[in-house]
């Protein structure tokens, strides 16, 4: 009568099969036209074609050092272009 689909969402713990069901919602409902403002940023998610199925690069906020770890010079630099070369590790030009 049913037929059933299995899906994994990681190798975690979490305490409900809500919270599991939210995260299939954000991965779909992202896919919809206008739900992400710049869809390019979809281009460079953890595992797209474009970062070759590779975990996508880190990604630091504020504050610029926590606890001894310090952000890279040139992730606070704000040059796009060296900062594509640091998370891909290829010269662009």
């Amino acid at each position: 009568m049913f037929e059933f689909e299995q899906y994994s969402i990681g190798d975690y713990v979490i305490s409900s099969g809500e919270l599991a069901a939210m995260v299939l919602i954000d991965a779909i409902v992202r896919l919809i036209p206008g739900v992400v403002g710049n869809t390019e940023s979809l281009s460079e998610e953890s595992f797209s074609e474009k970062l070759d199925r590779k975990p996508e690069y880190p990604q630091y906020t504020r504050p610029a050092d926590f606890m001894g770890y310090k952000v890279p010079e040139v992730l606070l630099s704000g040059d796009p272009k060296k900062i594509q070369k640091w998370r891909t590790g290829k010269t662009l030009y």
